[in-house]
């Protein structure tokens, strides 16, 4: 393999590293330090029961290029995540609402600045590091489970990551 990771296994990685700090009592005693995974559609009885995955979405978005030879590019990256935890038999897809508002809450610290000053509010977390122009995630679905899908509520949440590149 070349010894520079492309930039996109980059964000991922930072990404991942990122969702993994749902740890503990000020993250709804959820612990996702082990459990979140990239590129990951099937899970079965030996992975953990509350886990998230991150997934390229099938369609590629248009990108812009511009400069001399259209040597920079910036695009919008669209990733789904998705994620699953343990169900209340009465209620199955209460736990999951808990886990997306702690997901939600975690990657608002991403693009999160301090009123008035526009300095981040998390450096480190801050555009993932400065690896990503923007950052966006939509409001969520969360499912029961389902015959043939899923045998276990679980959340979807879609991503956009902004990218830019110069050749």
């Amino acid at each position: 393999m070349p010894a520079e990771v492309p930039l996109k296994l980059q964000v991922l990685k930072a990404l991942t590293e990122h969702l993994q700090g749902i740890v503990g009592p000020d993250w709804g005693d959820f612990d996702l330090s082990a459990s979140v995974f990239r590129g990951r559609n099937r899970f079965g009885e030996n992975d953990p029961v509350t886990m998230l995955t991150i997934l390229e979405a099938p369609r590629p978005d248009q990108g812009r290029e511009g400069g001399e030879n259209n040597a920079s590019r910036s695009y919008e990256w669209s990733l789904l995540l998705q994620g699953w935890t343990t169900d209340d038999p009465v209620n199955p897809l209460d736990p999951c609402y808990y886990l997306q508002e702690q997901v939600e809450r975690r990657l608002d610290m991403i693009v999160a600045v301090k009123p008035g000053s526009g300095f981040p509010r998390h450096p480190t977390a801050y555009m993932l590091g400065g690896l990503v122009s923007s950052f966006s995630h939509g409001p969520g679905v969360v499912r029961p489970p389902t015959d043939g899908l899923s045998s276990k509520a679980f959340l979807y949440m879609p991503l956009r990551v902004g990218l830019a590149t110069v050749v």
